[in-house]
Order: C-alpha cells, then structure tokens, then sequence
C-alpha cells in the first residue's frame, strides 16, 4: 500500500517527567538536502487524546540546516499516555500555511529518585 501524500509522520514518543532536552525536528527537501526552515515555526501540543484541547504546547524556531528545535524547558507534564501533534507554520514567507508533520502517541513516565 502506498503512503498517502501529505499524510502525518507517525512518530510515538517517550519522555520522563521533567526531561528538558530539546525535541529537534529534521526537515529536507525531496532530493535529500536541509529544507530552508530559518524562521519557521514549530509548535508541540500534547493533549489526552485525539482532536481534545491540549494540556501543554512547546514551541521552537527553524535554524539552519533544516532544523527546529522545540524548547521543552517548562515540560512538566504529568505521568501518563497522550496523543501530540507537532504543527509548522512557514512565517518567513508572508504566505503562512501550517500544517502537522508529526502526530502520535506520547508517553510521560516517572523518574527513578
């Protein structure tokens, strides 16, 4: 079966409560090169399931390279299952479509004191 063109990534994450490292998300054109993505925008939402408000949102900016690191500094969700969404949004251009790359489940678990 063929990949459905503009499809979502689907990509499960794990965390443990309180990590703060960056998520990076990695763009590139089709022939393999860095998708030009200075000044674009990522945004992270995390919610207890699908199409439900978020509980927390994260954001980055695009970097040279093709890359965009989202700032997870505050992450301070609670132990437990979710489903994401990582939204990007082109806000150089002037032309400002946004659409989700990444969606699935995202799993909180707890630290060893």
């Amino acid at each position: 079966m063929a990949d459905e063109v503009g499809a979502p990534i689907t990509q499960h994450l794990t965390r443990t409560e309180h990590d703060t490292d960056d998520i990076v998300v990695s763009l590139t054109n089709p022939d393999g090169t860095a998708a030009a993505v200075t000044g674009w925008t990522a945004t992270l939402s995390i919610g207890p399931y699908t199409d439900s408000a978020p509980i927390a949102t994260f954001t980055g900016t695009g970097l040279s390279g093709g890359l965009i690191p989202i700032n997870m500094a505050t992450f301070a969700v609670a132990v437990g299952s979710y489903k994401y969404d990582i939204r990007i949004t082109d806000t150089v251009t002037g032309d400002t479509p946004s659409r989700v790359y990444f969606k699935g489940k995202f799993k909180v678990t707890g630290r060893i004191n």
